[in-house]
């Protein structure tokens, strides 16, 4: 089981890696945004970005979730091709389509959401990002279900370096604004598109399999409501922000949500990384165990991130951006929190997806999506962009437990309950005081924090959290790693006296230790 979590996590670390490149790239935006950018800039551009994810969720459908499911299905390279074929295919149709819809509409969208037909052209590029994520989303799946981390980190890496440079020259040279914003993220992805088709070209043809089609929409329409969860909520909570608050306070609540953007990348490693371990070890012994022991690891990690970025966004906003950003330090452990439970709610969806139950996940988002339109109407108005952070974050709290509610039962998921109320004890502490300290941004504070921060795993231990178990697991990964090392030192060292015989022997008995998933990243 060991091996399992050991591959697993190797794997969610290589996308997590990249998923912190990307935000940590935005970390290093956030001056240059200051410098160009007003904080009425910054809820403009936050309200567009909205409708871009949005659009990418109603192009692709979910039918990246359905290819990694049907893909499993049959060991056969013609289905496993005419599954990618028909899934890019209607993703890339869907994407075009909003396009040429996003151009139609663009001075009614402008109209709708900024009360003037100036911002037209915003959409016109809007549109042609869902267009190109859309050609795009298929072959990167495809890269992840292959379990291909190093290629996907590569062409992910080349996305991010384009849309930096892009961005810089359009905004510091040319002024161009949110619309330079944008308009580099569009021509980030040509490139990227092109090489992504490359790399994917044995397995995509144009063909299409109407009735794959409808068996996989079938499966995927349920999860449409999933994926549009995050955004949905976040959607919904700037519509009631356009209407009672300014976008002054907008831009504060953008900006909260660009340091949220850590643990939201977080989850979409964990997202990118689950979906290939899971189903290739639904079938084998002790599965729920092994899902427990991985659920532990992630919540423990998500809360220590939220910690972090809790106490210490103060900190970056008062050294590289300006003080007149500081109010937005209140809504980013509301936030920042609120994506942790939904890192939950994705875990808790395993049992639903493999047993092809998607329509379960109907009741959580429902319910959360009810809450979050009469808590806005209540609160935003009375408690500004800081109350819709504290909306958000109960949403996504309902949202996780009515989704735990739903799947309990399912063999697949086995939770730990002492443990769970062991973490949710130490979160009650340490939190509360992350609050506290997140306004304190002097150099002499920046030490005490950095000291609660560290005593993090202390506390865990202390409660009892991590236990001997966990602690000897953790101890005999690294111990085997070590002395796999000295083992590779000592055979380098004698290879030039083996004879040959000896060489492919030693070859086969190390292939045999390795675990599969080691050996095909």
């Amino acid at each position: 089981m060991f091996d399992k979590l050991k591959g697993f996590f190797k794997t969610t670390a290589i996308y997590g890696v990249v998923g912190s490149i990307r935000s940590f790239s935005e970390f290093l935006l956030l001056p240059l945004y200051a410098r160009f950018l007003t904080p009425e800039d910054f809820g403009t551009l936050d309200i567009l970005m909205i409708y871009v994810m949005v659009g990418m969720v109603l192009a692709v459908l979910e039918m990246n979730n359905a290819a990694f499911r049907f893909y499993f299905d049959k060991d056969s390279f013609n289905h496993q091709q005419e599954v990618i074929s028909s899934s890019f295919i209607a993703t890339s149709l869907n994407g075009f389509v909003i396009f040429l819809i996003s151009i139609w509409l663009a001075e009614k969208l402008s109209l709708l959401l900024y009360d003037t037909p100036d911002n037209s052209n915003l959409f016109y590029i809007a549109g042609l990002i869902i267009f190109l994520n859309s050609i795009c989303t298929v072959p990167f799946n495809l890269l992840r279900i292959r379990n291909k981390p190093a290629q996907y980190t590569i062409l992910s890496l080349a996305l991010v370096s384009i849309s930096i440079g892009c961005t810089v020259v359009l905004l510091a040279k040319y002024k161009m604004g949110a619309e330079g914003i944008l308009l580099a993220k569009a021509l980030a992805f040509i490139p990227i598109v092109l090489i992504s088709l490359f790399v994917s070209r044995h397995h995509i043809r144009i063909r299409i399999n109407f009735r794959m089609i409808g068996s996989m929409l079938k499966y995927s329409l349920p999860l449409i409501p999933a994926g549009m969860a995050i955004w949905g909520i976040n959607g919904l909570n700037r519509i009631f922000m356009i209407h009672y608050l300014s976008l002054e306070q907008i831009g504060y609540f953008s900006l909260a949500s660009k340091f949220v953007v850590v643990i939201t990348l977080s989850v979409i490693a964990f997202q990118l990384a689950w979906p290939q371990f899971a189903f290739s070890n639904m079938n084998t012994k002790n599965v729920a165990r092994t899902f427990s022991q991985v659920f532990n690891v992630c919540a423990a990690l998500g809360i220590w991130l939220v910690l972090f970025i809790t106490m210490f966004s103060g900190n970056f906003i008062n050294i590289a951006m300006s003080k007149k950003f500081l109010p937005a330090i209140g809504a980013v452990m509301p936030l920042a929190t609120g994506m942790f439970f939904y890192g939950i709610f994705y875990f808790f969806t395993t049992g639903a997806i493999i047993e092809k139950k998607t329509s379960s996940i109907l009741f959580p988002l429902i319910s959360a999506m009810v809450f979050n339109i009469v808590m806005n109407i209540i609160v935003t108005p009375v408690y500004g962009f800081k109350g819709t952070a504290w909306v958000t974050l109960a949403s996504y709290f309902i949202m996780a437990i009515a989704m735990f509610l739903m799947i309990r039962n399912s063999k697949y998921i086995e939770l730990n309950y002492v443990k769970i109320f062991r973490l949710a004890v130490a979160s009650s502490i340490v939190l509360p005081v992350a609050i506290l300290l997140s306004y304190e941004n002097s150099v002499a504070f920046l030490v005490v924090k950095s000291a609660f921060f560290l005593s993090f795993p202390f506390i865990l231990w202390l409660i009892g959290f991590i236990d001997r178990i966990t602690a000897t697991a953790v101890a005999d990964i690294l111990k085997r790693k070590t002395n796999s090392k000295i083992m590779f030192v000592k055979k380098s060292n004698s290879a030039m006296e083996a004879n040959p015989a000896d060489r492919i022997v030693d070859r086969n008995s190390r292939q045999q230790m390795t675990s599969p998933l080691d050996q095909s990243g």
